[in-house]
């Protein structure tokens, strides 16, 4: 009894364990049969990103700068620190597809195109429906959502021209799974995953640049002034990431040319399934209630205050005319580790 039950936990472990592999190897076949790119030259590349004074922000500016890539960092919040020669700061309020224009007029001057954007710029609120102003939510979903088509918007024409280039969008696990008093902060991020989903077929259908790839980062709870007031309470006990971690972890996607789903920590790769689970499930404590008691207790706000709503209009603005790229750039795929 005792060998057959041996015998059958063997088994079914070299089973997942052969489908993780097999899965992997067709992850990468779908992802990059069709590139032709050449393994980048990061002394050529530049690297935007979005929210770059605190939290996850600040430390992509560290290690992408450290390595001697030059860096964009657009915040509405100066550095708390001195940046490294080949990082610039531009103050921008990326809700403002004006305010992003012209800053990005500024940085072709005195710095170039980026061909790498990571989209990371963002608010939480932490509060029920009812305690959410008007202006609240609105300003939620314009940092969190719009202003990623407002940087893809004025950024893509030069990548797809090149048929060059990599947009990074920082989404959360909150993607799956949306907690109590978190309903605006989850919106948010539930439609970045249709955005990535839907920019990687745009570049592959619409614009023939299946050399501008696409990646989508899933953090679990992590360290930073978003939720400062919630990890510190004495009731929070999940595991915790730091910001230096996850960015370690982002920098290395990137510079390694890896495209896609990145879960951070892997297996939190699981809980975007957690739809397909029974109805008990998904409402046992383990996946709802625990992590609502979290938040009622901490009364989890944003340690920063956002930028002030305005009233200004936010007219629909088309990007400048380009033509599709020829996928002529080289024959080399992606290195990878």
């Amino acid at each position: 009894m005792i060998t057959n039950l041996f015998n059958f936990l063997i088994g079914t472990i070299g089973t997942v364990s052969i489908c993780f592999i097999i899965n992997k190897i067709l992850n990468r076949v779908v992802l990059y049969k069709s590139s032709t790119a050449q393994p980048w030259d990061w002394s050529k590349e530049i690297v935007l990103i979005t929210g770059g004074s605190g939290g996850i922000g600040s430390e992509l500016v560290d290690k992408f700068s450290r390595k001697n890539i030059k860096v964009v960092s657009f915040d509405i919040h100066p550095p708390k620190s001195t940046l490294s020669s080949n990082a610039h700061f531009y103050k921008v309020d990326v809700t403002s597809p004006h305010s992003i224009r012209k800053a990005m007029e500024q940085v072709r001057r005195e710095v170039g195109d980026p061909t790498v954007l990571i989209n990371n710029a963002g608010i939480a609120l932490g509060k029920d429906i009812l305690a959410c102003t008007a202006d609240q939510i609105r300003q939620m979903v314009e940092v969190n959502l719009l202003a990623h088509f407002w940087l893809v918007q004025e950024l893509l024409p030069s990548m797809v021209k090149q048929n060059h280039g990599h947009v990074v969008t920082i989404a959360s696990v909150a993607s799956f799974i949306t907690i109590a008093s978190n309903i605006d902060y989850s919106c948010t991020k539930a439609g970045l995953v249709a955005f990535h989903e839907g920019l990687a077929q745009d570049l592959k259908h619409r614009y023939n640049a299946r050399d501008v790839v696409t990646s989508i980062i899933f953090p679990y709870w992590v360290r930073t002034p978003l939720i400062q007031n919630l990890t510190t309470h004495s009731t929070f006990h999940d595991p915790l990431q730091e910001p230096n971690d996850v960015a370690e972890a982002v920098v290395d996607h990137v510079l390694n040319g890896r495209r896609g789903d990145l879960f951070l920590p892997g297996y939190a790769g699981l809980l975007s399934g957690i739809r397909g689970f029974p109805a008990w499930m998904q409402e046992t404590k383990l996946w709802i209630a625990t992590f609502a008691r979290y938040l009622v207790a901490a009364n989890v706000v944003a340690s920063t205050e956002p930028p002030p709503p305005t009233n200004r209009p936010r007219p629909f603005r088309h990007p400048p005319p380009f033509k599709a790229a020829s996928p002529s750039r080289g024959t080399k795929k992606p290195f990878d580790n």
